[in-house]
């Protein structure tokens, strides 16, 4: 049978998107992926906020130039692509919207397989050298996709990928 996947980046993602709101990182303007400019006097330098301490930086690979690499920050988690385990599954239609006219574009059906209610989730994170704060945080996050607060993978906006915990 085959094997079905959350890519660990859309978990991580998600993780880092919640943890941003719970902080407010994005909304104080404290984390530089909000406020960076490029001629910046501290552009080359990691992002002090806490949750880019915590995920990473997320231009790590940038450099000044060959000579002088900019510093980043590793992230303390680990995420690992997230296993279902023995779904259901069923094939659902689709079909591409013409945005211009609002309607039905002409020979663009397409299917996707959807993964049905009741299938279990197994997300593994590893964690190294997190502070009291960082844990609560992540414990909060994965609180929230658990409650099915926050989709993961695609057509979230159509309401597929919310989680809900075992009854």
């Amino acid at each position: 049978p085959p094997i079905w996947i959350v890519s660990a980046i859309l978990v991580a993602g998600a993780l880092r998107t919640i943890v941003e709101r719970i902080s407010g990182v994005a909304q104080t303007g404290e984390c530089r992926l909000y406020t960076r400019t490029d001629d910046r006097d501290d552009a080359l330098e990691p992002c002090p906020c806490a949750v880019c301490r915590l995920f990473g930086n997320v231009e790590p690979g940038k450099t000044a130039n060959e000579h002088s690499p900019v510093k980043a920050f590793a992230s303390k988690l680990t995420v690992f692509d997230a296993v279902f385990e023995c779904p259901r599954t069923r094939v659902v239609d689709g079909v591409a919207i013409n945005r211009t006219r609002g309607s039905a574009q002409d020979s663009k059906k397409f299917d996707y397989r959807q993964i049905l209610p009741g299938s279990k989730l197994q997300i593994e994170i590893r964690a190294v050298n997190l502070t009291t704060l960082e844990l609560d945080w992540i414990s909060a996050a994965l609180r929230i996709i658990a409650r099915g607060e926050v989709g993961l993978g695609g057509r979230s906006a159509r309401g597929n990928g919310f989680l809900k915990p075992d009854e």
